[in-house]
């Protein structure tokens, strides 16, 4: 995908670790929006 400040990498000898946060506080907010949106009838 893509990274967003805010996303902690990091990188060791041989390993990287990603912690997408703020992309899943983004995605998170936004499903619950469309959801809201198209439970609303």
């Amino acid at each position: 995908l893509f990274q967003l400040p805010g996303d902690v990498v990091w990188r060791g000898k041989n390993t990287t670790v990603y912690f997408p946060i703020v992309t899943s506080i983004l995605l998170s907010v936004l499903l619950t929006l469309i959801l809201t949106l198209f439970t609303r009838r």
